[in-house]
C-alpha cells in the first residue's frame, strides 16, 4: 500500500467539500474512485 498522507488528505478534503478529485496518479485514481467522484487528468476536457 503506497498511499501517502497527502493522498489521504486529498481524498478526505474532496469528500468533505463534495468536490470531484482530479488526479494524474493512476494508483490514487483507482483507490479514490471507489469512494468519491474522481477524474483522471488524462480524461479532463476543457
Amino acid at each position: 500500500n503506497n498511499t501517502t498522507y497527502y493522498d489521504g488528505a486529498y481524498v478526505i478534503s474532496s469528500k468533505a467539500s463534495g468536490a470531484t478529485l482530479l488526479t494524474a496518479d493512476d494508483a490514487l485514481y483507482e483507490k479514490a474512485s471507489r469512494e468519491i467522484p474522481t477524474l483522471h487528468l488524462k480524461d479532463y476536457k476543457k
